[in-house]
């Protein structure tokens, strides 16, 4: 009997709990995992009417990068007397404006940078590993899908070594063992061999007793490329083994004996020791470029013209033209028909990458925008599409069924959407950026081609910036994947630091003129501080015609429309000449004698600073004693991590070589047994000009950890 109440009782109040559900929904149970799944794709999560439940009706209409503010807190009604206190985040916050789409990629760290660099250099073994994208002009390894030996005695070493996803334009450069080759020629087809000198004019290695011990066919990864003839005269190799759509070098190495005249001394030599290890500097992907597609490719029907138009295709490292690539691409990227692409969009961003700026250093006057990276193909095509997306500081919205692109670069603000007072229906959010979000030193990590493609780091600072902050170091540091040139980089640092001090973002709800309104546009918007003369109308304003940009817009249940908007500076894209490193090309410059101040900018290549850790008094502390740095360079610039935390930093002006400076505490915590501090150590000539590395390393407090702070003098026993 209780069974059939409760039955009954269960009955009538589903029913009316779903008479009190908004039109079209229905009472359900739902747990954590399911609601987060919900609101991912755009479900509301908010409590309906005055019920206690929770409504995941579908308000978002349009999204174009994660929200910034995640918590807001009320300014005003209408009339604004305040501006709240800050409180936007670096990982939420503004870099998810201007490098990717949606929220932070997963970029290797500065720390892990080089691991992942030696990653794409390294040769490797597999019949079953993933094949790589090769954006732009980059140096890469390969992975060995065959290795074999043949002839008498084994004498030859055959190897296929597969470099990337075809077609790519062209191979330039080549490095056997680190040493790089002078090639007959980098051709397709024909068998290629090793010449006797290599390109700085040494003998190479590989060129013995007047022959080349090695021989390569390069095959660039067309569709019709017939097998290596090279291959074929290793018994397993055979016609059918063309590897179509795939670049790949087939490399034969010869094995020498080594002889002796009757006197004992050595005539011949065999050059091998081991599989060779082979890099290549390489010109990538052949994509659509951009004079090839514009606004009249657009189309509503759901089909692909990707394939039949690769006869178009051709090298290109705009950074527009590798990410419609990557989306279009049936095989390695995400197979977008033509019907998903805003072929125009795509169009006028490639442009604007394509603008000529003047960068100065050696790079000179080049154009905006570059992409030169590696993608991975085992990493997914979210995360993939937000590294290309972060070479052209760009962001993707999808509106009206298409994908878009949209740069933070040579936009107009003319005949854009104006909201003022009159559209505003809501009191409005206002927030800042604060300490933990604002930079003024920026340290970026990239590939640079002027070094062989090898890890290097340019620090950018503003000294303006750093006077505001009163002298404090604030770093930024970001690795940048797809650049490779200095001068780049360090304009890149500029950019994240000035658009860290300018992300003011905005909230408010509006009437229905805000569904015209799409991620990625421009808005002018005028809002009223307070009244001064209402029989005058003169008004001060809290923003008067200021410029900002749209992020998100959402429509709500009465027909207004949410919107968020994160401030517009036009002068984010401009570009003047930086101070850059003369001297890094490596290659091409003589090794400065010790103690040289005519060496620009840099720390001579034996400055180095003894480090050792003491105690004084109740307060333990690390030495640094510099010898032989830079004459000239007046400001010594140390970087500590404390326990694998944040990075904290400290500038120490005029200072002078064999001198001791002690260092107490990071980021205002004392240092105590058994912590562990990694530091490294830069000089700088003034303010503004390059910051030159030249030591790191660690150093570990011994003793008991169990104590936080210096209760007891401490002896230096057991301290290391």
């Amino acid at each position: 009997m209780i069974g059939w109440i409760r039955k009954q009782f269960n009955k009538i109040a589903k029913w009316w709990l779903d008479r009190q559900a908004p039109p079209g929904e229905f009472i359900a149970y739902i747990n954590e995992q399911e609601e987060q799944l919900l609101k991912k794709y755009g479900g509301a999560g908010v409590e309906w009417q005055d019920t206690g439940i929770k409504s995941f009706f579908f308000k978002k209409i349009f999204r174009a990068v994660k929200r910034v503010v995640k918590s807001v807190v009320r300014v005003v009604k209408k009339v604004v007397t305040a501006v709240v206190k800050p409180i936007l985040k670096i990982a939420d916050g503004f870099m998810g404006l201007f490098g990717m789409s949606f929220d932070m990629p997963e970029m290797p760290s500065p720390e892990n940078f080089d691991d992942v660099q030696q990653g794409i250099l390294v040769n490797k073994q597999s019949n079953v590993a993933n094949i790589p994208i090769v954006y732009g002009t980059r140096k890469v390894g390969g992975t060995r899908v065959f290795v074999s030996g043949a002839g008498d005695n084994s004498k030859y070493l055959y190897v296929c070594l597969v470099i990337a996803e075809g077609e790519i334009d062209s191979y330039t450069r080549m490095f056997i063992n680190d040493e790089e080759q002078s090639i007959d020629s980098f051709g397709t087809g024909a068998t290629r061999s090793i010449l006797s000198s290599t390109p700085d004019g040494s003998t190479s290695s590989y060129y013995t007793n007047n022959q080349s011990r090695a021989k390569f066919q390069f095959f660039t990864g067309t569709e019709t490329q017939t097998a290596s003839s090279l291959l074929k005269e290793h018994p397993d190799w055979n016609d059918s083994h063309r590897l179509q759509g795939v670049a790949y070098v087939a490399c034969r190495f010869e094995w020498v004996k080594a002889e002796f005249d009757s006197k004992g001394n050595q005539t011949t030599s065999n050059p091998w020791s081991g599989v060779p290890n082979i890099q290549l500097v390489v010109k990538g992907r052949k994509v659509l470029p951009r004079t090839s597609y514009s606004a009249s490719d657009d189309t509503a029907t759901d089909t692909s013209t990707y394939e039949s138009t690769t006869g178009s295709f051709v090298f290109s490292d705009n950074p527009a033209d590798c990410l419609m690539d990557y989306l279009r691409n049936p095989r390695y990227g995400k197979g977008l028909n033509n019907n998903r692409i805003s072929f125009a969009d795509f169009r006028v961003a490639a442009d604007n990458c394509n603008i000529s700026k003047a960068y100065g250093g050696t790079l000179g006057s080049a154009v905006f925008l570059t992409c030169n990276t590696v993608v991975s193909t085992s990493d997914s095509v979210l995360n993939n599409t937000k590294k290309l997306l972060q070479s052209c500081r760009g962001f993707m919205p999808y509106t009206d069924g298409k994908y878009r692109l949209k740069i933070e670069a040579n936009e107009s603000t003319t005949g854009i959407q104006e909201i003022t007072d009159d559209h505003i229906v809501s009191s409005i959010t206002v927030a800042s950026v604060d300490k933990n979000s604002r930079y003024n030193q920026s340290k970026i990590t990239f590939a640079n081609e002027k070094k062989d493609f090898e890890s290097d780091t340019v620090i950018y600072q503003d000294s303006g910036y750093l006077t505001k902050d009163g002298g404090e170091d604030l770093i930024l540091q970001v690795s940048a994947p797809s650049i490779t040139r200095r001068e780049r980089a360090t304009y890149y640092g500029k950019y994240l630091v000035d658009r860290s001090r300018k992300s003011l973002t905005c909230s408010f709800t509006m009437t229905n003129e805000g569904q015209n309104l799409k991620p990625g546009d421009l808005v002018k918007l005028t809002h009223r501080f307070k009244r001064t003369g209402e029989e005058t109308g003169t008004y001060e304003y809290m923003f008067n015609a200021q410029v900002f940009r749209v992020l998100e817009v959402s429509l709500n249940y009465d027909n207004t429309v949410s919107v968020d908007l994160v401030e517009y500076d036009s002068t984010l894209d401009t570009i003047t000449a930086l101070t850059v490193d003369p001297t890094e090309d490596n290659s091409s410059q003589p090794t400065p004698p010790s103690n040289n101040p005519g060496d620009q900018d840099k720390a001579n290549n034996n400055a180095r600073a003894n480090v050792k850790t003491t105690v004084s008094g109740q307060r333990a502390g690390v030495i640094f004693t510099t010898q032989n740095t830079d004459a000239l360079a007046d400001k010594l610039h140390i970087e500590l991590r404390l326990n694998g935390g944040g990075i904290t930093a400290t500038t120490i002006p005029n200072f002078a070589d064999s001198i001791d400076y002690f260092v107490f505490q990071s980021g205002g915590q004392d240092f105590k047994p058994g912590d562990n501090i990694k530091y490294k150590l830069y000089t700088r000539r003034g303010s503004g000009t390059h910051m030159s590395f030249f030591q790191s390393g660690s150093v570990t407090f011994g003793g008991s950890n169990s104590s936080s702070t210096f209760s007891q003098s401490y002896s230096n026993q057991g301290w290391t």
